[in-house]
């Protein structure tokens, strides 16, 4: 379970996140909302323990996330895989190489089982035969693909999405959306989402959070979120000015 306790982060003199409390649901897909600049990916970010915050908690299995350290941090985040905004590909390696990188680094397994991991979980993501080209030569949606095969590798109980579908086209998005909820039934893994795909992104959540001046505003199945009576959940659904934006 991951559960976030009154998580509080400034930078410079802005206060991004001014109290955060969420348990999000274990094996069930989660998206963060809200509107840009609000803290969606410094939320994410913190979850996965790539920053630290100014005060409060993030449990992972009741681990502190922020506050352990050494081979006890590492079998924490040995639980995370995570898809980075742009993929996060390295452009030198091939996507072989790329989805392969961690087995090699974290793994004694061999040339022979690594290939079979790697070729398995490319397929998963529907990628046969793309093994040799580099991310140069891929499209968005390919990239993000590979990118997901690579978070998967290490078989994760928890998958971290930042903005899956950024740059690419509505049918593209669409295939990203169902890739996603189809892995999580699949490895039947907790998955949290940030995405400011509105309304797209509610048909493959089952719990939708939203994010609006440092805390949290809403939260709840997608169809309640949809109707809340809340103003600034309907004001954001309809993509209304709400006076000055706080991030």
């Amino acid at each position: 379970m991951i559960e976030i306790l009154n998580l509080r982060k400034n930078f410079l003199e802005q206060e991004v996140l001014k109290g955060v409390n969420l348990k999000i649901p274990d094996k069930k897909v989660t998206a963060i909302v809200g509107r840009s600049g609000c803290g969606k990916t410094v939320l994410l970010k913190h979850i996965i323990g790539l920053i630290k915050p100014e005060s409060g908690q993030v449990l992972v299995d009741g681990d502190d996330i922020s506050r352990i350290n050494g081979s006890r941090l590492n079998q924490v985040k040995n639980k995370f895989g995570m898809l980075f905004q742009g993929a996060a590909l390295l452009d030198s390696m091939t996507v072989f190489e790329n989805v392969a990188f961690p087995l090699e680094e974290k793994t004694k397994l061999s040339k022979a089982e690594i290939k079979e991991r790697v070729q398995t979980e490319l397929k998963n993501v529907g990628i046969v035969g793309m093994d040799a080209k580099y991310p140069s030569q891929l499209s968005g949606g390919m990239k993000k693909r590979v990118g997901l095969a690579r978070a998967l590798i290490m078989q994760p109980e928890i998958i971290l999405f930042d903005e899956p579908t950024t740059g690419l086209d509505p049918i593209m998005k669409k295939a990203i959306h169902k890739l996603i909820h189809d892995t999580q039934r699949r490895i039947n893994c907790t998955a949290v989402v940030v995405s400011h795909d509105i309304p797209d992104v509610f048909e493959i959540t089952d719990y939708v959070v939203m994010l609006h001046n440092g805390v949290i505003v809403e939260e709840g199945d997608a169809d309640a979120f949809q109707n809340s009576a809340n103003p600034s959940v309907q004001q954001f659904l309809k993509g209304e000015i709400e006076g000055p934006i706080s991030v």
